[in-house]
């Protein structure tokens, strides 16, 4: 029994160790004007693995890339400079990206409101082997523009009052009757 629970460890660690962490993607909007949205695309690579360059150094390697979710076009992918690593059997030098990158994008969305998202696609790497291929998609949920009327005055506006008809008001207060009170007088 406990040859086979060591087996399914085994089975479940390698499991995991073939998919790697894949990397943390933010999409931080800095604009939106109409149906064009700027902003960057946030990568953060765990300690120990990377993704490659886009453009790569060498043909073979699988880079960076960021595509448009549903509805979303990129309309430009301004890529980083990747820092250089040699990777276990090669002669040359890798272009990658570790750590934190930010990709500054220009997006044309089909319309406005609802969510806007990217996609990126990478394949990660530590300096010894790679894993398979695959995406992440990152979302930004864009709140509709509402336009409000101009919201009236709950209070009437009073009329403003000219000095002359002011005094004809307080001439008039002094001359009214003041009402007569029914007093009880006890003697």
């Amino acid at each position: 029994m406990k040859s086979l629970v060591c087996v399914l460890v085994a089975v479940a660690s390698s499991y995991a160790l073939s998919q790697g962490t894949p990397p943390t993607v933010v999409l931080d909007v800095q604009s939106v004007q109409g149906t064009i949205v700027k902003g960057l695309v946030k990568v953060d690579f765990a300690p120990g693995l990377h993704g490659y360059q886009n453009p790569p150094a060498l043909e073979y390697q699988i880079p960076i890339t960021v595509k448009g979710g549903p509805g979303v076009t990129v309309v430009k992918a301004q890529y980083p400079k990747g820092t250089p690593m040699r990777m276990a059997g090669e002669d040359k030098d890798s272009m990658v990206y570790a750590g934190q990158i930010a990709i500054p994008v220009e997006l044309k969305l089909a319309h406005t409101g609802g969510s806007v998202s990217v996609v990126l696609g990478y394949q990660e790497c530590t300096d010894q082997s790679c894993y398979p291929p695959s995406t992440v998609t990152a979302s930004f949920t864009q709140q509709p523009l509402v336009r409000h009327p101009t919201p009236k005055p709950l209070v009437p506006v009073k009329k403003a009052v000219s000095p002359k008809s002011k005094s004809k008001l307080s001439a008039k207060a002094r001359h009214k009757k003041k009402p007569k009170h029914k007093s009880a007088h006890f003697r």
